[in-house]
């Protein structure tokens, strides 16, 4: 039991590290406006913008770290059971962080989708071998 309880909070950790690593790439688009990859040229400025721009750096660097965090957990759990329970904790966070802190409208329906993703988190965790 200490062990599965172990393992779900690693995975709280990596979504909670992955939210981290979007809120920081999103604050760093905010900073460098619009990117695209349309072309080398925009290509090689947008290698650029992410080597000069901080925030874009700590997202990646985050990125790299959540990256080892997830295989610790895929190395002691079924992916059939780790990715969805991440996907929807991640979600969720994600949803709370953009009305939060990124001031972003959510539609009822996203929020309609939110809690059926918390119902699905339950029969997730609560389903036996």
């Amino acid at each position: 039991m200490a062990r599965w309880i172990g393992n779900l909070g690693l995975i709280a950790i990596v979504a909670l590290s992955l939210l981290g690593n979007q809120l920081l790439l999103k604050y760093g688009t905010r900073a460098t406006g619009q990117l695209s990859l349309a072309s080398p040229a925009e290509a090689a400025a947008l290698i650029r913008q992410v080597l000069t721009t901080p925030a874009l750096l700590a997202g990646y660097a985050l990125s790299a770290l959540t990256a080892l965090l997830w295989l610790v957990v895929v190395s002691r759990l079924d992916l059939s059971f780790a990715v969805p329970l991440l996907n929807g904790i991640f979600y969720v966070l994600l949803l709370l962080a953009s009305v939060t802190l990124l001031r972003e409208a959510v539609t009822p329906g996203r929020w309609a989708g939110a809690l059926l993703i918390l119902a699905g988190i339950v029969l997730i965790t609560t389903s036996t071998r």
